[in-house]
């Protein structure tokens, strides 16, 4: 198995030919609909009951790559979410954490769906998902809690093309580990 160290940048690396995340498909190597695969090796932590688990590998730099999985067919926990802190992994049209608004709007709409108290920013994020595509958006707000043209990305989320998603089942297994 690859550390933990080194997990972020090189077990998450795109297929050959590919970008590394891909709306309402994957993120590296992390694919919708399949296990998590065995080349991340064990999660930094994970929480699990009633046939759902969520799991995060945490890198040496604090980017976090974040996967929720049901009990599927024969292939065990199929992944239904995956989400990236890390601005090295973006989608085809480089869009990737650290961008704002003003620019990712361009290339994806959006909906907002909540505020939420992030324990692993430390602030107040919002949610923007791009349900037909199949991705989604935390960014920072200003002081009335709300996104602008200069709100910063911090996370991409992908999930499955026209799945209505909610962001408050992620409030509760958030990242919150040093």
């Amino acid at each position: 198995m690859i550390p933990h160290a080194a997990l972020l940048l090189s077990t998450l690396l795109p297929v050959s030919g590919s970008f590394d995340i891909v709306p309402g498909s994957r993120i590296g190597h992390v694919r919708l609909g399949f296990d998590n695969p065995s080349i991340l090796g064990q999660p930094t932590s994970s929480d699990g009951a009633a046939g759902h688990i969520w799991s995060t590998w945490k890198g040496t730099t604090g980017n976090t790559l974040d996967t929720y999985a049901v009990i599927g067919g024969s292939e065990g926990h199929e992944v239904q979410l995956a989400r990236i802190t890390s601005s090295a992994f973006h989608t085809a049209n480089g869009v990737k954490t650290g961008q704002t608004w003003g620019s990712i709007k361009q290339r994806y709409s959006g909906v907002f769906l909540a505020t939420y108290a992030s324990h692993q920013f430390s602030r107040t994020l919002a949610v923007v998902d791009n349900k037909a595509k199949g991705i989604t958006f935390e960014f920072t707000v200003n002081a009335s809690n709300h996104v602008t043209n200069a709100s910063r990305c911090k996370a991409i989320w992908i999930h499955a093309k026209g799945m209505s998603w909610s962001p408050n089942s992620w409030t509760i297994y958030e990242p919150t580990r040093p």
